[in-house]
């Protein structure tokens, strides 16, 4: 069995440290945490069994760090964490094993962040149902979630309130000149926007007329 010859920090911060051994074994590094429960000490010997569940742990360890630290700048969905958790290079299992737990905890449920997504978006009238659609489903949530949450953003006055707020502000555009010119590119800003095609023409309607001036 191999045996510890030092256990010294990896940098001042002393979260991480150095394991080196007495024979050829190449050194490891074990989370601070890890090394704490562990209680190992310099001139101890270690199994290889031992010494492959230490760093298992440590995987896990770093793993939970790095998920915890993504959250603590902003929510995100299951689909976002473990997507940005597998490209720094974490196993799958390891992955999915740190995401039930914060799931168990609380910090990491698509339902509510879906809710308050479109909540915010419905307040906000920058967009309608059709784009937080896109944009929930860019982002992981499942489908049958981000229906239940769109009924905030369909409602039929919010959607009309913010389309006609939006389509005022872009008409303080001096073009297109062409008054059927305008109120196509008028529509496809709304579209754009996500909004319903009648609640798109009803704004046109209101805001530009509906094409059929006699002049």
């Amino acid at each position: 069995m191999p045996t510890i010859d030092t256990i010294k920090p990896k940098n001042r911060r002393r979260e991480r440290f150095i394991l080196e051994f007495r024979d050829s074994r190449e050194p490891v590094e074990l989370d601070a945490e890890v090394l704490a429960r562990a209680c190992l000490a310099e001139g101890r010997e270690i199994a290889e069994r031992e010494l492959a569940a230490l760093l298992a742990e440590d995987e896990r360890q770093r793993c939970r760090t790095r998920a915890w630290s993504l959250l603590s700048h902003r929510q995100r969905t299951r689909a976002e964490l473990r997507r940005a958790l597998r490209k720094r290079k974490f196993p799958a299992d390891v992955v999915d094993g740190v995401l039930a737990r914060i799931e168990e905890l609380g910090h990491l449920n698509d339902q509510s962040y879906a809710a308050e997504f479109a909540s915010q978006y419905a307040a906000s009238g920058k967009a309608g149902p059709l784009l937080v659609k896109q944009k929930l489903q860019a982002r992981g949530v499942d489908a049958a979630i981000i229906e239940q949450a769109l009924d905030p953003v369909r409602d039929g006055d919010t959607q009309k309130r913010s389309a006609l707020a939006l389509l005022e502000k872009w008409n303080r555009r001096p073009k297109p000149d062409d008054p059927q010119k305008r109120r196509v590119a008028a529509a496809s800003f709304l579209a754009r926007r996500g909004f319903d095609g009648d609640i798109v023409w009803d704004a046109v309607r209101t805001v530009l007329g509906d094409g059929n001036d006699s002049g």
